[in-house]
């Protein structure tokens, strides 16, 4: 297996981009900082690679297109989407009937368990 293959996400994950704001990217791990920088207003660090700055880029433009109307976040699990997609497709139930993600779930969680 060559070196090169070994960096590359090709799965989408979400990624936490503020509170109750969630979004499926590709975007590797080790640049979800620079996405979330991106999406907060956040000015752009002059150290960073081109991936960061293409990740904090993206997260710039998400954060306008929301602005601009053109993505919504999704009120069933706070997935970032565009508008005309989330209008039109149905939400998907789970199994209990219940409509969470994953990772609301387990922020909830998590929220709800003391810390001393």
């Amino acid at each position: 297996m060559c070196m090169l293959k070994a960096f590359h996400h090709r799965n989408p994950r979400v990624v936490d981009l503020k509170d109750n704001i969630l979004v499926n990217t590709t975007i590797p791990p080790e640049q979800h900082a620079a996405l979330r920088s991106g999406f907060m207003g956040l000015p752009l660090n002059p150290r960073w690679d081109v991936q960061k700055y293409h990740s904090w880029k993206t997260g710039r433009q998400l954060r306008d297109d929301l602005e601009k109307g053109k993505l919504m976040v999704r009120s069933s699990d706070f997935l970032l989407m565009p508008k005309a997609e989330a209008e039109n497709r149905p939400i998907p139930q789970s199994p209990t009937g219940v409509n969470h993600s994953i990772l609301t779930w387990t922020k909830n969680i998590l929220t709800a368990i003391p810390i001393a």
